[in-house]
């Protein structure tokens, strides 16, 4: 059995399928290097509405009385919440959503520091 023309052809396809996935994403290139304002603020906005959500989440995991909190991954979550904020201050160009930002970091912050106090003061290993 002769396997040659099977593997010209399944090479063929993969030059053919290169090139178009290198086409592909020089156009996502260019098409991001036109639209980088309208990218910037989808990803602020995202990153915003990203630490919003981890902060309910984490306030509500927090303050919920039913089940036992588990400090590490609560402590985590703070954190990525603060690092979320710290983007949106930094790349924001709109002034209210740099405000918006720094209340939703210092609400991080604070419930954070309310965890590790409640814990003890205790750092996660």
């Amino acid at each position: 059995m002769d396997l040659a023309p099977t593997a010209a052809t399944a090479l063929h396809l993969l030059q053919r399928a290169a090139t178009a996935t290198a086409r592909g994403v020089a156009w996502l290139g260019r098409a991001a290097v036109r639209h980088r304002v309208v990218l910037l603020a989808l990803f602020v906005r995202v990153a915003w509405f990203a630490s919003l959500w981890i902060a309910v989440h984490g306030a509500a995991s927090l303050f919920d009385v039913r089940v036992a909190v588990d400090v590490d991954a609560t402590l985590t979550q703070f954190a990525a919440g603060l690092g979320l904020c710290w983007l949106v201050v930094v790349l924001a160009p709109e002034r209210r959503l740099r405000w918006a930002a720094v209340a939703l970091g210092t609400l991080h912050g604070g419930l954070g520091l309310l965890l590790w106090t409640v814990t003890g003061g205790t750092l996660p290993s």
